[in-house]
């Protein structure tokens, strides 16, 4: 039988602690691939061995833009929809 997610991405930001972690686990048990998203050392650490064989963990920090030194848009002389990461 199909799983409802089967053939789809699952990207979960914020998602190697608390509820985060448990939707990435139920998202492949449902079939997705998963992607998991963090910024805290440690807890990416525990969220790779928890979700191992389950999802791949990245560190990541979604914050506010520069600031953060997360991803923002590129410059409109650049490829359209393509996003600079620091």
């Amino acid at each position: 039988m199909k799983r409802k997610l089967e053939g789809k991405v699952a990207l979960v930001t914020g998602g190697t602690t608390g509820i985060g972690l448990a939707a990435a686990k139920l998202l492949h048990a449902e079939g997705a691939k998963v992607i998991v998203t963090g910024k805290n050392p440690m807890t990416l650490e525990q969220a790779r061995a928890s979700l191992r064989g389950i999802a791949e963990v990245v560190a990541s920090d979604s914050g506010d833009g520069p600031r953060s030194g997360g991803c923002s848009p590129a410059s409109p002389s650049s490829t359209a929809g393509s996003t600079s990461c620091s």
